[in-house]
This record gives structure tokens, C-alpha cells and sequence, in this order.
């Protein structure tokens, strides 16, 4: 019985551990996705006079305008992009800058075409 006592203490001490992600080096792995901060959601405009793109995220019910600076990297499907580049429906990934006054990181990406893309009877 002392056994089963110490082998269930010894288990439950261990439980708490398994809350953390570690990979084999035992460094903690950053979960992927965007982080906290950043407004997931299609472009609605893109003013290139005031250089400022305004996002909607219809699941939060809210639009968000953000400038747009020499340091902000625009990106559509991988390839670095412009502000010229973004067009209206673009789904994007926009990550604010620190002050949260303008963008640090635009990431677009185009939809896929439906059925994986190919047409019935064609090979």
C-alpha cells in the first residue's frame, strides 16, 4: 500500500509539469498563429495619400485604421508587397507597431481557389 501511495504522489507532482510546452532542447515552443495583439480580418480600404489601411473583423464586429510606415513590411502569399498592393478583400493579418499608432507587419493571403482548385474531368 505504501507503494501505491508514493507512485500516486510521484504522479500527481508531475502533472503540473505537463502544462508547459518544451521541445527536445527544453527551450518553451511559441505557439503558432498571431500574437494577442494583432486584427485578423479583410481589408475594407487602403488610402495611399494618407497611407492607412482600414481592416474589418466581422467576428469582433470592429474596423480598424492603421498607418502605414517605411518600416511596416507588407506582405501578400509570401512575397514582399507594397501599400499599392493591398486591394479591398484581402484577407490580412495586421500586428501594430509597439506604440500601437501604425502597422510594424501587414501579411496578406489570397483565397484558395474552392475544390483544391481543379475542374471536374480534367487531370
Amino acid at each position: 500500500m505504501k507503494c501505491f501511495a508514493g507512485a500516486a504522489m510521484a504522479l500527481a507532482a508531475l502533472i503540473p509539469l505537463s502544462a508547459f510546452s518544451q521541445d527536445a532542447t527544453g527551450a518553451e515552443k511559441k505557439k503558432k498563429g498571431p500574437p494577442a495583439n494583432a486584427v485578423v480580418g479583410v481589408v475594407k480600404s487602403v488610402d495611399a495619400s494618407a497611407k492607412t489601411v482600414t481592416v474589418e473583423n466581422k467576428k469582433a464586429g470592429e474596423t480598424k485604421t492603421f498607418t502605414v510606415t517605411d518600416k511596416t513590411k507588407i506582405k501578400v502569399d509570401g512575397a514582399d508587397k507594397t501599400l499599392a498592393d493591398l486591394t479591398e478583400g484581402l484577407r490580412v493579418t495586421v500586428v501594430p507597431n509597439k506604440k500601437g499608432d501604425a502597422a510594424a507587419s501587414i501579411n496578406g493571403k489570397t483565397a484558395a481557389p474552392k475544390g483544391g482548385g481543379k475542374k471536374k474531368g480534367t487531370q
